[in-house]
C-alpha cells in the first residue's frame, strides 16, 4: 500500500468511526479510543507492549517538558530526573507545582531539604507512601533506592 491510499483509507475509517483522543463507550457500549481502537477487555480489547511503551514515551517526553521549565531540573543527576520525573508522572503537572518549598530547596540544591518537604505531603503520607519514600530517598541521595 502506498502512502497516499494509506492517507486515503485513514480518511475514510475517521469519516466512518470518528476520532477520539479519550476513551469513549461506542454504540454497543464498549470501550473504544482512537479511531474505533477497542481496548475493552470483555471483548478482548487491549493494545500492544509496543503501543504501550509508544505511549509511555510520549507521555515521558510531556512531564520532561514541563520539568524543564524549572531552573534547577538541568542541573539533577540522572537519578535525581527519573525520582522526579517519577513524582511529576504520578501527581500531573497541577499536583507536582504544589510542593513550592521542595524547589525553594532544589534552587539551592538543598537536596535533604528538598526531600524532607516532599516526605511532608499528603502524597507521602497517605496517596502512595511507599512510592514516596523511594522516590524521596532517590531526590534527597542522587543514588538509586
Amino acid at each position: 500500500m502506498t502512502s497516499a491510499e494509506r492517507e486515503n483509507v485513514r480518511h475514510q475509517l475517521i469519516l466512518h468511526e470518528g476520532l477520539k483522543l479519550s476513551a469513549y463507550q461506542d454504540h454497543l457500549g464498549f470501550w473504544t479510543i482512537g479511531v474505533g481502537r477497542l481496548i475493552d477487555d470483555r471483548k478482548g480489547g487491549r493494545i500492544s507492549r509496543l503501543e504501550a511503551m509508544l505511549l509511555l514515551d510520549n507521555d515521558i517526553n510531556s512531564h520532561l517538558h514541563d520539568l524543564a521549565t524549572f531552573q534547577w531540573f538541568s542541573s539533577l543527576n540522572a537519578v535525581r530526573t527519573k525520582a522526579l520525573l517519577d513524582m511529576h508522572f504520578q501527581l500531573g503537572v497541577g499536583g507536582f507545582r504544589g510542593f513550592r518549598e521542595m524547589f525553594s530547596a532544589l534552587d539551592r540544591r538543598d537536596y535533604a531539604t528538598a526531600a524532607a518537604a516532599g516526605r511532608d505531603s499528603k502524597w507521602a503520607h497517605e496517596d502512595t507512601p511507599e512510592r514516596a519514600q523511594t522516590v524521596m530517598r532517590q531526590l534527597e541521595t542522587g543514588a538509586e533506592a
